[in-house]
């Protein structure tokens, strides 16, 4: 059920654990997906008001509703632009269609942290538009499976993502006229600063910038006399052995048995002192 006013639990995700997991489900880095966060919403999964970002897209509902209220609601029915301000004023446009043609107006407005259109609901997963609404004004989390979900079903989207091919990412995320607004240009410079905001040396064929992801994981297991043998990015018996010993050596029994951002946090922290380097702010 969607929430009154479109003000739900708005929960909010501490920490980077949950997007590390995303991007080791995708198999891509943790900055991939942040810079696509960053560009999308400037990382806001919510408003001050409590209600998720969203963009009310005219053109998509004037083609959801045959443009049957063009003519008598041009702010709201008409040619692709005329978007207005951002942030609460955007549900005041939102309103005034769903008052017209409810499902309609959800289906034609982007949500959440990623901005996935709402006539994307069932490709990422939920039964129906007024679903995955309620759960964009849930949680973050939500907002983040969603994402997670939209990316997977579309092969040539997540290809790009996972190797940084902003034009052909962008080209499938937000459309043909992603050029307009620079998706790809935004999502590069959002990617370096966030693939270099955590230190971590540089090691030769393998990790640069920082690890985050289970191949990275792997070298500095390898280089830090922890042997799993060769990195290939697969979890298998070997790297378990020498996550578990590690895992010992530092103290922290929570990172013996996954990859995760803990476990490239500490293999960071371990590298840096073995190779003399500071460690990270």
């Amino acid at each position: 059920m969607i929430p009154s006013g479109f003000r739900g639990a708005a929960r909010r995700i501490s920490g980077l654990g949950p997007y590390q997991e995303a991007a080791e489900e995708l198999g891509c880095e943790l900055a991939a997906i942040q810079a696509v966060a960053e560009v999308e919403s400037r990382n806001a999964a919510f408003l001050p008001s409590g209600r998720p970002p969203i963009l009310f897209e005219r053109h998509v509902f004037a083609r959801e509703t045959d443009d049957r209220f063009t003519a008598g609601h041009p702010r709201i029915s008409g040619p692709l632009g005329g978007y207005g301000p951002a942030g609460d004023a955007q549900y005041l446009r939102l309103e005034e269609a769903y008052n017209l043609a409810p499902t309609a107006a959800l289906r034609s407005a982007s949500w959440g942290r990623f901005q996935i259109m709402g006539f994307n609901a069932e490709v990422c997963g939920w039964p129906s538009v007024e679903a995955f609404v309620a759960a964009m004004c849930e949680s973050e989390a939500s907002q983040l499976a969603a994402f997670v979900g939209f990316v997977r079903a579309n092969p040539a989207m997540l290809a790009a993502l996972q190797r940084r091919d902003w034009a052909g990412f962008a080209h499938a995320y937000n459309g043909p006229a992603y050029r307009l607004n620079r998706y790809d240009e935004k999502m590069a410079d959002a990617w370096a600063r966030f693939a270099g905001s955590v230190f971590a040396p540089e090691i030769d064929n393998g990790i640069i910038g920082k690890i985050d992801t289970p191949r990275e994981g792997q070298i500095a297991l390898n280089e830090l006399g922890f042997d799993c043998g060769p990195a290939d990015g697969k979890v298998g018996p070997l790297t378990l052995a020498a996550l578990q010993a590690f895992a010992q050596a530092v103290g922290d029994p929570r990172i013996k048995t996954r990859m995760q951002a803990r476990t490239y946090v500490a293999l960071s922290a371990a590298l840096q002192a073995q190779r003399g380097f500071p460690a990270a702010a």
